[in-house]
């Protein structure tokens, strides 16, 4: 399942856990309020307002998902070295 060289299916797998991660840790008032990214605007379609949106949803729906995922992953690996 883990492979030495390469990038494998894994690895991707991992590197979007740990991007969803990211956008679900940053604060509002502290650093997205600064560039107006804190409230979303479902009815925008342009390119800033579906970031806003991609960022609420990895806040909100993506929280205990990101849990589960989280223990998983880190089980795989003290299980899989």
């Amino acid at each position: 399942i883990f492979s030495t060289m390469g990038f494998g299916l894994y690895d991707l797998l991992l590197s979007s856990l740990f991007f969803i991660n990211a956008l679900a840790i940053l604060h509002e008032q502290r650093f997205l309020a600064k560039y107006g990214w804190d409230k979303p605007k479902f009815e925008d379609q342009t390119v800033k307002g579906k970031f806003v949106n991609l960022l609420y949803s990895a806040r909100t729906i993506l929280q205990i998902p990101l849990i589960f995922l989280n223990i998983l992953f880190i089980l795989m690996l003290v299980l899989f070295g």
